[in-house]
């Protein structure tokens, strides 16, 4: 899409201190629609990781307010200030949701909610005053879009689906920089299977330690395990070093001595940190693993299948859209190690069936998911609020 002027800017609430898929897509969204020439102005928490990636795009941002509770007063009053004439309040959690909702009661400012995560019911008293005064409710998912029509108090004629968007292009990476990673971790001649999410019980980390373990010793020399992720962040300290939540702290722990036990040498099984620049380490997989109980429908699906890697994936939430009736992937049942197993035993037996996979995978995601589509959906939504 060209860049034009829009008679509209867009408020974006995002108040996470946490740093994963969802807070970095929004930042990818805002840098996209500044790029087409739409005014932003992000409002966050101060000193984090939000802030800064949003600040070294050159997003503008506001302060929020907030101290550990979902809205407060002075929040409340602070975006009303900043809903002038024209703007958009565009909320981007289930929890800035209220303070979007209470910001634009009384005004004619719309309010605009995407939703990242799985629906669940909201029809009591107080999410119904919340939910009445989103005009757009949207998510990139059809099954979400189902359950927000039964789940939520809400205009079934305001709910929308906006794809995901990918920079296909960029994501075509060459195999130098793969065979590089590759060479550095000693796996030229293994087959990768990988996972990337945040170190939570709910995505499945322990299945995908499990299933290694139920591999026999033959098996196990054919492959290299990989995790990429850190614990979810509760808070900050004054110095900005981040606070885990206990529960993402103590599987970290579990998943190390773990390891330290059934792979001494890490000749089979890494675990990673968070990586900032993560597409040469998708590259380098054989196969993405998302072992998710239940996830809506994941970003780093998407890029891998780009990259044209088969997917292992839970049958049930998004993934099944994703990775359709086994043409793009595998389905297993969540929780359940041993078939998530016998899934990664299919695609180490059967090397074909891995590159059809992922071949397929490449050109549904590219087709379905390029920032084009996902731009012009958005702003069709927006167009249409403002007028």
């Amino acid at each position: 899409m060209a860049k034009q002027q829009f008679p509209f800017r867009i408020l974006h609430l995002l108040t996470s201190q946490s740093f994963g898929g969802l807070e970095m897509y929004v930042c990818s969204l805002i840098n996209k629609l500044q790029m087409l020439g739409i005014e932003n102005v992000l409002y966050c928490m101060p000193n984090s990781k939000v802030e800064k990636t949003a600040a070294s795009l050159g997003i503008k941002t506001v302060h929020s307010k907030r101290s550990g509770t979902y809205i407060s007063i002075s929040d409340i009053k602070k975006v009303r200030s900043l809903s002038h004439s024209k703007t958009i309040i565009h909320s981007h959690s289930r929890y800035n949701v209220w303070l979007g909702s209470l910001s634009a009661y009384f005004t004619k400012t719309p309010h605009v909610l995407s939703v990242y995560m799985n629906a669940v019911p909201k029809k009591d008293l107080l999410h119904r005053m919340i939910y009445r005064r989103v005009d757009a409710i949207q998510s990139t998912s059809s099954l979400t879009n189902n359950q927000i029509k039964d789940f939520f108090h809400v205009n079934p004629a305001h709910i929308y689906r906006v794809p995901y968007g990918r920079d296909v292009e960029l994501l075509r990476i060459g195999d130098s920089l793969r065979n590089q990673i590759r060479d550095k971790f000693n796996t030229s001649d293994k087959i990768v299977f990988g996972m990337m999410c945040r170190i939570d019980e709910q995505k499945g980390i322990r299945e995908f330690v499990e299933a290694f373990m139920l591999l026999s010793n033959e098996l196990r020399d054919k492959v290299q395990f990989w995790i990429f992720g850190e614990p979810s962040i509760s808070s900050l300290n004054e110095d900005g070093t981040p606070i885990y939540e206990k529960e993402g702290e103590d599987l970290q722990i579990w998943l190390k001595s773990t390891l330290q036990i059934i792979d001494k040498n890490e000749d089979s099984f890494r675990v990673f940190g968070f990586q900032n620049e993560y597409s040469g380490y998708l590259a380098a997989m054989d196969v993405f693993v998302l072992a998710s109980h239940c996830e809506m429908y994941s970003l780093s699906v998407i890029e891998a299948m780009i990259l044209g890697k088969p997917i292992i994936g839970t049958n049930c939430g998004g993934t099944i859209e994703q990775i359709g009736d086994n043409q793009r992937g595998l389905l297993f049942t969540p929780k359940n190690a041993h078939q998530l197993s016998e899934a990664i035993t299919e695609y180490i037996k059967y090397p074909e069936m891995r590159k059809n996979h992922g071949e397929s995978a490449r050109h549904w995601a590219e087709k379905e998911h390029s920032w084009n589509i996902s731009l012009e959906s958005q702003i069709k939504i927006y167009q249409k609020l403002i007028s």
